[in-house]
């Protein structure tokens, strides 16, 4: 199979996403006034569109039902300016969904994803696709792989010296990292997922930093653990920092990490200093926070620079 010189391969899961907004108190077996919207998304699609977003060669490794909104997904992909060419579409499996219920504040009070579909994505699919690492500069995978994929590509981008970052994506899913944190160069969880990385409780930005600090000794490069409405702590093996809480309106947050993904990793990829990368990951996320989209549809390099957080 060719491969295609790409700057970032993206690996794991593409869907769609069902977020809803109650607008009354629940009451247990009645309907409620809401509003539901259906976007395309998935962690690993969402941050190959980022980065497509700011002008970043990317490829998507993922798999999609035949049948549903698979098609749908791969299209809107592409037009963002993602190669999807490797993206498998099968006829036996359903697309991936994420389904939310938002509250005021824009953050999920319950959430179900229906990945099953990322099976599809074994370690034979990435030794088939093995001369699409030799070029790339990074790659970039969710939890959401089989731990035996996560296992082929770690031991790809280890023989050709790629950087690898990983997403956490949930509680359920982050323990499937530790047995790579040699072989991560940046990893970017939530407050809880350092808490299931590091087993034991976060309760304050000191123990936060602590938190990144012990996962750059357990093998990681750069760890960043994202606060919310704090902001973020970063670490490297040779510097700390922190930034402060995004500014504006939250209007729904999922995305808001994927975006924060591929603003670091733009950075990082085009050699702007740690601090500075990190801070263009944090104006990503700022601008995602504020749209209805899992993506913003206005991300840009020119908006990044005009809503860097400093």
């Amino acid at each position: 199979m060719p491969a295609s010189a790409h700057d970032v391969l993206v690996i794991g899961a593409s869907a769609f996403d069902i977020k809803t907004r109650i607008h009354t108190k629940p009451e247990s077996g009645s309907p409620v006034p809401g509003v539901i919207r259906v976007q395309v998304g998935g962690t690993a699609r969402n941050i190959a569109e980022n980065l497509a977003r700011l002008e970043m060669s990317v490829a998507l490794f993922s798999a999609v039902g035949a049948h549903d909104f698979g098609p749908f997904l791969i299209e809107r992909t592409a037009q963002a300016g993602v190669d999807v060419s490797q993206v498998l579409v099968s006829p036996e499996f359903r697309t991936g969904a994420y389904l939310a219920v938002l509250n005021h504040r824009g953050e999920p009070e319950w959430s179900i994803d229906d990945m099953g579909v990322i099976y599809l994505l074994s370690p034979a699919y990435i030794q088939e696709r093995r001369a699409w690492f030799r070029d790339a500069r990074a790659v970039i995978v969710d939890a959401n792989l089989p731990p035996v994929t996560l296992q082929a590509v770690a031991e790809l981008c280890r023989r050709h010296n790629i950087m690898l970052c990983a997403d956490p994506t949930s509680t359920i899913l982050a323990p499937r990292l530790l047995p790579h944190l040699r072989d991560i160069w940046i990893i970017t969880p939530n407050v809880a997922e350092a808490e299931v990385l590091c087993g034991h409780p976060i309760r304050d930005d000191d123990e936060a930093m602590s938190a990144a600090r012990e996962l750059v000794a357990r093998g990681v490069r750069m760890a960043v653990i994202t606060l919310g409405s704090e902001g973020l702590v970063y670490a490297t093996r040779r510097e700390s920092g922190r930034v402060p809480a995004l500014g504006g309106d939250v209007v729904d947050i999922t995305g808001v990490g994927d975006a924060f993904t591929a603003g670091l990793v733009f950075g990082l990829l085009n050699d702007f200093p740690v601090d500075e990368a990190v801070r263009l990951g944090a104006s990503a996320a700022a601008l995602t926070m504020r749209s209805t989209e899992t993506v913003a549809p206005d991300l840009s390099l020119e908006q990044l620079y005009d809503h860097l957080v400093l």
